[in-house]
């Protein structure tokens, strides 16, 4: 859902999330490593406050990502 609305994500990449987003849409840190997400939560704030038109191109990428799973798209394949 937040992909949808353009939102980036910040997230461990494992599971359902790394098979829709990569670093173009989102902010992956490595699981159960407080080193990775501190630098993670570093990156994502450094990027709102210093680089926001970089955020708003990672939101548009996010919104193509959420695309793959929309409701159109399930019905058109089936």
């Amino acid at each position: 859902e937040a992909l949808s609305l353009g939102k980036v994500l910040l997230h461990t990449g494992v599971d359902g999330l790394a098979e829709f987003t990569s670093p173009e849409c989102s902010v992956i840190v490595q699981p159960n490593n407080v080193d990775s997400l501190r630098d993670g939560l570093a990156r994502a704030i450094h990027l709102i406050e210093h680089e926001p038109d970089a955020v708003m191109a990672m939101g548009e990428k996010a919104k193509l990502s959420a695309g793959q799973f929309s409701l159109e798209r399930a019905i058109t394949e089936l």
